[in-house]
């Protein structure tokens, strides 16, 4: 659906992006994630035609941004940080100057629509210089809305929020991806990131380190640690050697420790259950999921 490729960017002589290749599938939200000054924004700005790659490409439906983005802009919806809107206005109001000015069809009825998808739609008269931080962040998420697209662009969307204003805007945006809608989530918070993508991308002073499919975030889900007893240890071996839904990554026999992949359609509990029924005494079992911070300074320091 969104194809990034070999993207080279410069400012002068200053490179922000080096042959930046990916893509994303309908559907699909992606995290870029990236310290400051990684060339997430420069990548943005070039996927949403505010910007023109010195080298490269970015094609949407197979048709190239820069020059068609007449045909193009309006399947896409975009926040930059926090939006700036007329502050005088309510949240309403300025939904109404944006819906006019993009000819939204039944703009009232579409409105109501969005407020309530971002749950504003008690505060829709209340002034935009009165809304609190994550308000207008998510007031932003509504205008973006407004034209149905097809394609959501977020940057920095939780930037400078307290807790109760992150978790609101996560969950909207969970609400919106739960709707089939192809989300870019540009942020250098981890952990944002974690909570909400499926596939993530690292960028680091403008180089592509690392590209995380979500085959690759949902196998996360299914690593298991195993301790077991030493009398126990050589009957495990057999055990997990002979189970079809069980991969051994990783064993230590001093330890009498194990690092197991499971396959999905197996639960742990049910791998637990049949090592006990096999009078194998364990120690300890838990998930050992690997932390996406982990992944993340392993690609930036190498």
């Amino acid at each position: 659906m969104i194809s990034i490729n070999n993207v080279t960017r410069f400012y002068g002589s200053k490179r922000a992006l080096r042959d930046i290749s990916f893509t994303v599938e309908k559907g699909e939200t992606l995290g870029i994630l990236g310290p400051n000054g990684s060339g997430k924004t420069t990548l943005i700005n070039i996927l949403l035609g505010l910007l023109r790659a010195d080298e490269g490409s970015v094609t949407i439906y197979g048709k190239e941004i820069w020059s068609n983005r007449e045909a193009l802009l309006p399947k896409i919806g975009a926040i930059i940080e926090i939006p700036r809107l007329y502050p005088f206005l309510s949240g309403r109001e300025n939904l109404k100057i944006f819906a006019e000015y993009l000819a939204v069809e039944e703009s009232p009825k579409k409105i109501e629509e969005v407020l309530g998808l971002v749950g504003l739609e008690d505060v829709g008269k209340l002034p935009f210089k009165n809304y609190s931080l994550g308000m207008k962040q998510r007031l932003g998420i509504a205008l973006s809305l407004l034209n149905d697209p097809d394609i959501l662009v977020f940057d920095e969307p939780t930037n400078g929020l307290d807790p109760e204003g992150i978790l609101t805007v996560r969950e909207t945006i969970k609400k919106l991806s739960g709707m089939g809608k192809t989300i870019i989530l540009c942020s250098h918070l981890i952990y944002e990131v974690e909570q909400v993508c499926q596939s993530v991308v690292i960028l680091q002073n403008g180089d592509l380190k690392k590209s995380i499919s979500s085959k690759e975030l949902e196998n996360r889900d299914h690593l298991f640690h195993l301790e077991v007893s030493e009398s126990g240890y050589e009957s495990c071996v057999r055990f997990c050697e002979s189970n079809v839904s069980i991969e051994i990554i990783h064993t230590d026999s001093k330890l009498h420790t194990f690092r197991l992949k499971i396959d999905s359609n197996v639960s742990g509990s049910e791998i637990l259950k049949n090592i006990v029924e096999s009078k194998i005494s364990v120690e300890a079992f838990y998930k050992d999921q690997v932390p996406l911070e982990e992944l993340f300074m392993e690609a930036v320091k190498s």
